[in-house]
């Protein structure tokens, strides 16, 4: 599988979109022989877009050569979303199940930061949740963002 260019073509689509939140669920072993789009342009197309992806990773034995668990894991965790890798048919199920509850159940939280024309276009973030009486929360959250600062308008 071309993991790549179906990265780009799926969040070029997303784009077209009118609704604000997008996600985008990636069934793949990862591996990428003949894209005309390098790793680092996927990751830098998936910084700049607020689409959440989920991927589920599956491999056939035969081809393990050519998986590639680790951008399915990195494209996740860029953007919000989680990686799973099932070992059967219904693990399979429950994932997507899992990912549909996520993608109904989520919660956007924004913000605007400062202009600082010195600070790099990639800015990290980190989001922490705590609620009186729940130990252990987590959340599913985007890891950076690219902000590159407006043009100057000129009159």
């Amino acid at each position: 599988m071309n993991a790549n260019k179906h990265v780009v073509s799926c969040l070029e689509q997303l784009e077209l979109g009118r609704r604000d939140k997008k996600a985008l669920v990636l069934i793949s072993d990862g591996g990428d022989n003949a894209s005309q789009h390098k790793r680092a342009e996927t990751i830098d197309l998936v910084q700049r877009s607020a689409a959440t992806i989920f991927t589920v990773g599956l491999f056939d034995e035969e081809d393990a050569y050519e998986a590639d668990p680790g951008i399915l894991k990195e494209l996740a965790k860029i953007s919000g979303g989680e990686a799973r890798f099932p070992k059967d048919a219904d693990g399979i199920a429950d994932t997507c199940h899992r990912f549909a509850k996520e993608i109904r159940s989520r919660y956007t939280i924004g913000y605007v930061p400062r202009e600082d024309k010195n600070a790099p276009p990639l800015r990290h973030i980190r989001v922490k949740v705590s609620a009186l009486g729940h130990n252990g929360l987590t959340v599913l959250s985007r890891t950076s963002y690219r902000y590159d600062v407006p043009p100057t308008k000129t009159k």
